[in-house]
C-alpha cells in the first residue's frame, strides 16, 4: 500500500515471483483487510497462492505523508506492520514501494544499525560497460559528513564483493573534479580520510577491503574502472534521476528516427539495449547499514520492477550479505 501505483500491479508482481522461488520459501502480503480479500478473490483458481501468506494492516503511509508523523500516528499501516514483522525475524527481508522518508524513519527506529554505522544509506546500481557500479548514498542522507563517506565507502566494497564476487572493489569519491583540492570542505575531508584509511591497510600488511581510486567526475562512472561511487544522498538522487531522464529521451528518439525505416531486426535490437538501460529492469534500492534486508522499490512501481525488487532481495538473502556486512564491521 501507499506507492504511486494500485495494489494489484504489485500482487501481480508477487504471484510471478513466486514461479522464480523455491516451494518452501514464502511472501506474505501486507494491506488492509478489504484489500488483503479482494487480492485473494484474484488468485481463488492459482496453485501459486499457497506460496502466499496474508497480513491485515488497516492503516496506509501516503506519499503526500510527513515522514516523521507517518511513522508515528500510522503505526498498523502496511509499512510500518511489516517492517515490525522484520524486527521480530518474521520476515527476512521487507520490500515498499512506498513513501521513502517514512521508510527510511521506520527502518532506523525497528532495525539495528551494523556495529560502527551511524546512518543507513540507500544503494542502487547503475549500468556500466563492464557490469554494474554501485552508489552510495542515492537519496537516503541529503548532506553527510566525512564519517559517513568512509562508511558509504565500506557498505558499498562489501555489497560489490558480496554480488559481483569483486576481491577488492574499486571505490571513487564523486566531486567536480578529480583534484583532491576539489569540491566543498566536507568532500575534501573525504578525500583525506579515505585515503588515510585505505593506506592503513597497507602499512599494517593487511589485504585492504576496497582501493580507493580518488574524486570522480559523474562521467567518469559508466566506464567500468569504478565499483563503487560514493556520495551524498541529494547529488546521488538527482544523478540518478538525471541517468533515467536521458536514457528515456535517447531511446525516445531512437524510436522516432526509426518509424519511417522497415529494418529487420533493428527496432528489436533497439529494444533490447533500451531494457539494458531500463530503472525498471534493475532491482531497487537497498537501505543499507541495516542488520536486515530492506529494499525501497520506486514509487511508480511497474510489474517488473516489483518483480525484479522481490528477486533481488531473496538474492541478497540467499547470498548472505548481512552476515557479510556484520563480519566486516566487527573486524
Amino acid at each position: 500500500m501507499g506507492s504511486d501505483s494500485s495494489p494489484e500491479v504489485l500482487f501481480e508482481a508477487a504471484l510471478e515471483a513466486v514461479n522464480y522461488l523455491p516451494p518452501a520459501d514464502r511472501l506474505i502480503l501486507f494491506a488492509p483487510k478489504g484489500k488483503l480479500a479482494a487480492l485473494q478473490r484474484l488468485c481463488a483458481h492459482d496453485p501459486r497462492k499457497a506460496s502466499l501468506e496474508w497480513s491485515e494492516a488497516p492503516q496506509e503511509i501516503l506519499m503526500e505523508d510527513h515522514p516523521l508523523e507517518a511513522v508515528r500516528h500510522k503505526p498498523f499501516s502496511s509499512m510500518m506492520v511489516g517492517l515490525q514483522f522484520l524486527k521480530e525475524k518474521k520476515l527476512d527481508g521487507f520490500v515498499s514501494a512506498g513513501n521513502t522518508g517514512a521508510l527510511i524513519f521506520g527502518s532506523v527506529l525497528n532495525i539495528a544499525m551494523l556495529p560502527g554505522i551511524e546512518r543507513p544509506a540507500l544503494v542502487i546500481t547503475m549500468p556500466t560497460e563492464t557490469g554494474n557500479v554501485a552508489i552510495v548514498d542515492a537519496g537516503g542522507n541529503l548532506t553527510c559528513k566525512v564519517d559517513h563517506y568512509v562508511q558509504f565507502a565500506q557498505l558499498g566494497a562489501v555489497f560489490q564483493r558480496c554480488m559481483r564476487g569483486i576481491a577488492c572493489p574499486a571505490v571513487g569519491l564523486l566531486n567536480v573534479g578529480v583534484e583532491p583540492l576539489k569540491g566543498h570542505p566536507e568532500l575534501r575531508k573525504a578525500y583525506q580520510h579515505l585515503c588515510e584509511y585505505t593506506q592503513n591497510f597497507a602499512s599494517m600488511g593487511v589485504k585492504r577491503p576496497f582501493s580507493f581510486l580518488g574524486n570522480v567526475e559523474g562521467r567518469d562512472i559508466f566506464q567500468g574502472k569504478i565499483d563503487v561511487v560514493v556520495t551524498d544522498g541529494f547529488t546521488g538522487n538527482i544523478l540518478l534521476k538525471a541517468c533515467e531522464g536521458i536514457a528515456a529521451l535517447i531511446f525516445n528518439k531512437f524510436h522516432k528516427m526509426l518509424q519511417p525505416y522497415q529494418i529487420s531486426g533493428l527496432e528489436s535490437s533497439v529494444d533490447e539495449m533500451q531494457r539494458f538501460f531500463n530503472y525498471t529492469e534493475y532491482p531497487g534500492a537497498l537501505l543499507c547499514g541495516l542488520e536486515n534486508v530492506v529494499i525501497k522499490c520506486h514509487g511508480n512501481v511497474t510489474n517488473q520492477s516489483m518483480l525484479n525488487c522481490i528477486l533481488g532481495a531473496v538474492g541478497l538473502i540467499k547470498n548472505r550479505l548481512i552476515h557479510q556486512m556484520q563480519q566486516h564491521f566487527k573486524s
